[in-house]
């Protein structure tokens, strides 16, 4: 199937824009030794967060979804996410 509208790097740049004293938001790099981490880790408010960046329509992968499941198990706030709107609802 394939997603419509934006690409995953112009959501993941749209992200990042968000600014906020009280957020923080990093890309973690693509490579073999981070398999399935999330696209975006962060910190807002003390809480952590893991940010899996999908274009609408699509879901994480199995490995992506056994890393958030992790993240969320230690006490991160991790969600998948399809737009910059999308993120600022998760953090009011």
């Amino acid at each position: 199937m394939k997603a419509a509208g934006p690409r995953e790097s112009a959501i993941v740049r749209s992200i990042l824009s968000l600014h906020s004293p009280d957020l923080v938001l990093v890309k973690v790099p693509a490579g073999p030794r981070l398999r399935g981490c999330p696209d975006i880790i962060g910190c807002w408010r003390g809480r952590a967060l893991a940010l899996e960046v999908k274009r609408p329509g699509l879901q994480p992968t199995a490995l992506q979804a056994t890393a958030l499941a992790a993240w969320a198990r230690a006490g991160a706030l991790a969600v998948v996410v399809h737009s910059a709107a999308e993120v600022r609802g998760l953090l009011t």
